[in-house]
Parts: structure tokens; sequence; C-alpha cells
């Protein structure tokens, strides 16, 4: 049988993805992943079919710009549905039309409009796919966004009040994908992000219950599987560079500090102001600081501190003494398995409320980039490096996180779907 995923965006968003479809493949099924033609080497090589799905991320010429207007701290989510995906909305449904003919089950991607149009003209069985628990915009457990401060929290009606307006900015945002839907012969979708982008079929929640547990006003059918990890730059990279362990072996943890795949793009003087707070607090670290890092940052390693461009997260962190990151979900899915405290300076969408559930959890904290100062963030990890209490909720939630295996489980509820087909 044919699974057809169709994942948008980082690799933070294509990595669970992979990961589910890995184990499809290993029990037996056909997995193809449908996405950005950048990722096709790194699908392929671990043996995964590939087509690819407009639009292009190498059709903005100027990545640190586009991820700059992407990150943005309030208009990043506009940017991204009509700068991005709304130009590129009917080549994406042509593409995904055209691999999802054969297909026994898609597997959407909140980002990706063009599946549940193709799954609906095609009568396909389709699963999406929630990657953070912030997509669900619950009234009882209302996300946090810094515009809105806490006034979601007051209350459900207060919560829902907002979501209503929010709601009606992005039908503004989106009003391309009626239009399609209208010119294929199909209704009016009632409500586009919040609403018909999960499947009637069913939606797996690929977290952690301990980053948000079920709440009553989620979609239907809502599966809570833990976290599906993929972390690899391809399938023959799997270690710790020869550079990185030497400088693990030869002094204490260090703190690990890392924008992910995106923000490292746009990191402004984050690297260099973690490492005067690192000198300052007479620590070691290691800054994971992206592709061709040499000539966006002016930092060189020393004694004190490694500059690396990649290390696989779930063999660094669990030996570094803490974390320090954007809060996109995959990263913070890692820093919860290695069962160490961290600290997040998010950007924009889903990030905040990241940090905040981090916080509530109690393994770590947030820090709004604009408070990301050298003694700032030195007094933050004085405490998170030296509060018993903090490093030993980060050892629990560790040990729960690990225990859901995610991916095993995401792969499970799939198996159900194509048996209940």
């Amino acid at each position: 049988m044919r699974i057809v995923f169709t994942p948008f965006g980082s690799l933070g968003d294509l990595h669970p993805y992979l990961a589910i479809a890995i184990e499809m493949k290993r029990r037996g099924y056909e997995a193809v992943i449908a996405s950005n033609k950048l990722y096709r080497e790194k699908v392929e090589s671990e043996g995964i079919c590939f087509a690819p799905v407009r639009p292009d991320l190498d059709d903005f010429e100027n990545r640190s710009e586009m991820v700059a207007k992407v990150m943005h701290a309030h208009r990043g989510p506009e940017f991204l549905f009509r700068e991005m995906l709304m130009p590129s909305l009917r080549d994406s449904f042509q593409d995904v039309m055209a691999v999802a003919e054969g297909a026994d089950l898609l597997v959407s991607h909140i980002a990706m409009f063009a599946t549940p149009i193709a799954a609906e003209l095609l009568k396909k069985r389709w699963i999406s796919i929630a990657l953070q628990p912030a997509i669900f915009f619950s009234a009882t457990d209302p996300p946090y966004f810094p515009q809105f401060g806490s006034l979601p929290r007051m209350s459900p009606l207060i919560a829902r009040t907002i979501f209503t307006m929010v709601r009606g900015i992005t039908a503004w945002w989106l009003r391309p994908v009626q239009t399609l839907r209208r010119e294929v012969g199909l209704e009016r979708s009632r409500s586009l992000v919040f609403g018909d982008q999960f499947s009637p079929w069913g939606t797996l929640a690929c977290f952690s219950r301990l980053l948000a547990p079920p709440q009553p006003d989620w979609p239907a059918n809502v599966t809570v599987t833990g976290f599906a990890i993929y972390d690899k730059l391809n399938a023959g990279a799997g270690g710790l560079s020869p550079e990185i362990e030497r400088f693990l072996n030869i002094g204490e943890p260090p703190v690990i500090f890392t924008l992910g795949s995106s923000a490292v793009f746009d990191p402004r003087d984050f690297y260099e102001t973690s490492a005067a707070a690192i000198r300052k607090l007479g620590r070691r670290a290691i800054l994971l600081a992206g592709p061709d890092y040499k000539t966006r940052i002016g930092l060189r390693s020393d004694d004190q501190i490694l500059v690396a461009e990649y290390a696989p997260y779930s063999q660094l962190f669990p030996r570094g003494a803490a974390t320090v990151h954007s809060g996109g979900v995959g990263t913070t899915a890692q820093a919860m398995i290695s069962g160490r405290p961290t600290l997040i300076m998010p950007y924009s969408h889903d990030q905040p409320d990241n940090g905040m559930r981090i916080t509530r959890l109690g393994m770590g904290g947030m820090i709004g980039r604009r408070k990301y100062t050298v003694d700032a963030v030195a007094l933050r990890l004085r405490h998170t490096l030296l509060d018993a209490g903090l490093q030993a909720r980060a050892g629990e939630v560790g040990e729960i996180v690990r225990a859901e295996q995610g991916t095993a489980a995401a792969a499970d509820a799939l198996e159900k779907h194509l048996q209940r087909r």
C-alpha cells in the first residue's frame, strides 16, 4: 500500500514526516515524500521515494532576507501565507494531484493547502499532522502569542473572541484557496488553517503529552503520538564530528547554542552575544552556527568555545549542560528528550508558545529576542546551570518523552487507518 506524505517548511517540518515514512517502509509499505526539491537527496538517501512539490525555496534569491521575513515576530505568518504559499498554490495543487493519484493514504501538513483539495477531488482518505500544540488554537489551553499577552488565558470566551478575529484576518490572506476550490468544483472551505486543514479522518498530534495534554475543543479524532524524530544530515552521516568529540572529551559539559535550520539564516548577534555571556560565566560552549557560518559570523573556535556548522542533536544535547535555542518544535523536542534544561529565545510562529510550555513544564525558561543581552543571558544561564530542581525536572521529562516512542506510535496510528480502509 502506498502512503504519500506532503510536508512543507524547514527541516523541523520535514524530519518528523521522514521519520514516520522510514518506519512505514520498514513495515512493508511504500512511502513517498512529496515536498520541496531541496530535500530530494536527503529523502532518497534513506531509500524513500521522492516527488517535488512547489513552491521551491530556492526561488527566493536571498535566503537570509526570506528567513528574516518569515520569522518576523508579527508579520511572519502573513508573509508565509501571502508571499510564499498563495502565489504557488496552483503549482502545488498540480504537483500533489500528480503524486496522489495512486495513493492509498495521504498525510498532510497544516501549510500544504493543496493536499485536502486533492484528496477531496480524488476521493482519497487523508490524515493531517500537527507538529506543535499552538496550531490547535484551543480556548481551554490557549497558545501564547506575545501580541496578545495573557489575554487568551483570562477566559475561554476571550480566547475564542481573539481566535475569531485571527480567523477573519487569515481568511483574507487565503482567498486564493477558496478561489481554487470553486474552480475545481468544490464547496467553499468553512475555516482554513484552524478548521478544514484538519482531516475528518483523523489528526496525529506528533508531540508529547507533556507539552500539551488533549483538550476538549481540539479537532475530532486526534491521536497524540509523541515526537517523531529523525536526526541526520543524510543516511550516511549519523555521528558527531571528530572535532566535536574532542571538544566534549577535554572538559566539563558545554552549553549548546543553536538556531535550528531556519532562524540560523537570520542570527543577527545571537552567537556573538552567546559567546560573550559564556565567557562572562567562565563556562564552555558549542555554537552550531549553520552553513557558511564563517562568512556570516565573526567568531572562531578556541579552547573555551567551539564553533561548528551542525551536529545531530540527539547525540549532542544529552552530553551538554544545557541548550539555548529559538524554540522550533523539532529542537524543543530534542531538548526535552535529552533530559537537560533549556533556555528559549523565540522568533515567531509557534516558538513563543513552545517556550511558554517549556517554562510551565519546569525544565527551562524563555527570554525575549530584544532582551537577549550579554548580562541577561549570563544571569539566566547561571540560574539554569545551578538550579538543582530544574536539572532534576529536565531529567524526569527526558525519561517520560523517550518512553513515548513517538515514531512507532504514529506509524501504528497510520496502520489502523489503512486497515479501516
